[in-house]
């Protein structure tokens, strides 16, 4: 009888404990976002995957694909930011600073627009590394949370984030070769001390 309370008391308080657990149901919802993603439909795969995350909230699989579809759409506006950036030092360069202004206000304005996209990617992912259970899936989120934190220059995260994506994904080859030499530029980035 003592068993059975004590059971019932933890079951009780669990979602109060702060750990959440991996929910896998929902997978009609993931696969039909990822069949809508191949299609090339995308914003019909994000909105598949919110209604999925609203319904299934911890399914690490549908917060990892909708991440994806998010950075996807982030990058479009980080790499226009970052043209528009060479662009405004080569015009700096040039002595044309009214143009380089010019290039500046977009650049920024471009970095404005990826902000959103990437900061809903960072929360999925936050919650699907600590819940999922699978080590290659939690390397593939945590690829893609290093690609987050080296947007918004947090170092130390992507740094920790590439080097968990390396322990659990076992990349091989030239992957294991690229992954470790950004490895080593992110070393420099956060310092000797950390």
């Amino acid at each position: 009888m003592r068993h059975i309370v004590w059971v019932l008391l933890w079951l009780a308080l669990a979602p109060f404990a702060g750990c959440a657990s991996a929910d896998y149901s929902g997978s009609k919802v993931y696969e039909q976002a990822r069949s809508e993603a191949n299609s090339g439909n995308a914003e019909a795969a994000m909105a598949t995957l919110k209604a999925g995350v609203s319904s299934y909230p911890n399914n690490p699989r549908i917060r990892l694909e909708l991440a994806r579809l998010q950075i996807e759409k982030g990058e479009v506006h980080h790499m226009q930011e970052r043209e528009l950036m060479r662009t405004y030092g080569s015009l700096l360069e040039a002595d044309q600073v009214s143009e380089a202004r010019a290039s500046l206000k977009e650049a920024e304005a471009q970095r404005s627009k990826a902000i959103p996209w990437y900061t809903a990617a960072r929360d999925h992912l936050e919650l699907a590394i600590t819940i999922e259970e699978e080590a290659e899936f939690i390397a593939w989120s945590s690829e893609l949370a290093t690609k987050v934190a080296v947007f918004f220059e947090d170092w130390k995260a992507a740094y920790d984030h590439l080097t968990k994506a390396i322990e659990l994904g076992k990349p091989t080859g030239e992957r294991l070769a690229r992954w470790r030499e950004f490895q080593a530029a992110l070393r420099q980035k956060v310092g000797p001390d950390y």
